[in-house]
């Protein structure tokens, strides 16, 4: 049986009116029925892959008017013949035997712009681009993996349901009944990669699901595509190296080589952005009541309780991300804003931290990390962490550190933020095969 992804390049640029002599066999969904009496003509699909039928009574007998009383639109059909091109020069099989694989009962779904969501496979029919986004998502994680392998990273997984819960946002929590605890879908995989470090594994990454149970916008989803990586001996230079020469060669192999990648990354310290975009300078000693009226200026809403590193970094992500088009390594961010990261041997203010901007949205992380378990402790009671049910210390994270975790740096990609840079125009579902729908409405697109 042959695929029409690996046929079809075989006969690219034939003449109008050209017989092959190759005969193939194929299958896939009718898609299209033109009906000219002594003539049929149908459009084939074989995985988002399409070529044209052609069927006549000569070529095909009595099958010929059975194919005419019986054969719909959203059929799956096996055909055999030999590949030509018609008098306009479209590609087709000239149809000789045929037969139906799958019959269906409903006709094919029509494309519309309407918001109301649609099942998946629904939408999948009516828009081969969505097919197209799915294989282009595949082969950027296909590269991304292989990148990391060639440089003896080892792939693992972690649990998704924890004990305790390692992330900053609101999780999700189910019971386990045998053994009458809660447990949490993750967020990040982070403090049990770093055990795996403690352990002996010195080059690992995770490609996974995480959870955070908050709002729904263009740039958060409750379910999404999480990628970590941890390197001993590494810092968050490095990291961002790392991340940089995985991104441009995932985007060369892809798509050829995608605009938005194409030059070297930027890198710029984040108080040097922020001191550009409001004409003074602002910097980590810069006072609260100074970012507050930069904030106001711009109509950033913040709280009175919000720490001027929480204002800063409010101000880098409502004002200057939006305009860093050119993918840009962010530096320089303040210690309060990266709790797991080390301080800046220069100013302990900051930390070797950083984030990655493309087109306008952050999709990375990247850090030299917190090794101390002392003072990794003290940052989690002073960020109020162990507060309130669902925050508790991770203690047996604080215990793997005392055993020992080597100079290490790390980064985490968000998948589908990766993808949606690369393709403006596109939100985070699509690219999930199957994202997830609010029950019986439309999808909420907007935060509570």
């Amino acid at each position: 049986m042959e695929v029409l992804r690996h046929l079809l390049p075989e006969f690219v640029g034939l003449p109008p009116g050209k017989e092959t002599g190759r005969k193939v066999k194929t299958a896939g969904r009718l898609v299209g029925l033109r009906d000219f009496g002594h003539l049929c003509f149908a459009t084939l699909r074989d995985d988002g892959e399409e070529i044209q039928l052609i069927l006549t009574r000569d070529t095909t007998g009595d099958a010929y008017g059975i194919w005419k009383a019986h054969v719909d639109p959203g059929d799956h059909v096996v055909v055999e013949g030999e590949v030509v091109t018609s008098r306009s020069g479209t590609l087709s099989v000239r149809v000789d035997a045929w037969s139906i694989a799958a019959k269906a009962l409903r006709p094919l779904p029509e494309r519309t712009r309407g918001r109301r969501p649609r099942p998946r496979y629904e939408e999948m029919l009516a828009d081969r681009a969505l097919l197209d986004r799915i294989r282009g998502r595949d082969a950027i994680l296909r590269h991304l993996r292989r990148h990391l392998h060639d440089d003896d990273f080892v792939e693992v997984e972690t649990p998704l349901l924890q004990p305790v819960h390692g992330g900053t946002a609101r999780p999700f929590v189910t019971r386990l009944n045998a053994w009458g605890a809660d447990l949490y879908l993750g967020g990040t995989s982070e403090l049990y990669l770093k055990r795996l470090v403690v352990g002996g594994l010195e080059r690992l990454f995770e490609i996974s699901r995480a959870f955070r149970n908050e709002g729904v916008d263009a740039a958060h989803f409750p379910e999404f595509t999480l990628f970590e990586g941890y390197m001993a001996h590494a810092d968050h230079m490095r990291m961002a190296r790392l991340v940089e020469d995985m991104l441009r060669g995932a985007a060369r192999e892809t798509t050829g080589e995608d605009d938005a990648l194409r030059e070297p990354f930027a890198r710029e310290d984040m108080y040097d952005l922020l001191s550009r975009e409001f004409g003074v300078r602002i910097g980590p000693e810069s006072p609260r009541e100074e970012l507050s009226r930069a904030a106001d200026s711009r109509g950033v809403a913040h709280g009175p309780g919000d720490s001027p590193a929480r204002i800063a970094v409010l101000l880098l992500r409502k004002v200057v991300q939006p305009r860093l088009l050119r993918p840009t390594f962010v530096l320089g961010l303040p210690r309060d804003a990266a709790i797991l990261a080390r301080p800046s041997p220069g100013d302990e203010r900051v930390a070797e931290a950083w984030k990655l901007i493309v087109m306008g949205t952050e999709v990375s992380q990247g850090c030299s990390e917190l090794t101390d378990p002392a003072r990794q402790r003290e940052r989690f009671v002073s960020q109020g962490v162990g507060t309130g049910r669902d925050k508790r210390i991770d203690h047996e994270f604080l215990r793997a550190l005392e055993y020992g975790l080597p100079p290490l740096a790390g980064f985490g990609i968000g998948v589908e933020r990766l993808l949606t840079a690369l393709n403006p125009g596109t939100r985070l579902l699509d690219h999930q095969a199957h994202p997830i729908s609010r029950p019986g409405g439309r999808r909420r697109t907007s935060r509570p």
